[in-house]
């Protein structure tokens, strides 16, 4: 089986310090990332983008 590392998304969002919910996601998509389940790391950065707009702002 052949591996490749994740791409780089310039456009990952970032998650907002003190926030436990930002936390949250942000440590579901690195162990995302980690075991290479790219679609569940793109499923993460959607709720960090949604989760922004709505709490954020």
């Amino acid at each position: 089986m052949i591996y490749l590392p994740m791409p780089t998304w310039p456009d990952v969002p970032r998650p907002v310090a003190g926030c436990e919910r930002c936390r949250v996601l942000r440590q579901q998509r690195a162990l995302a990332i980690q075991r290479g389940d790219r679609s569940a790391a793109s499923d993460c950065n959607v709720l960090i983008r949604r989760h922004h707009v709505e709490v954020h702002g």
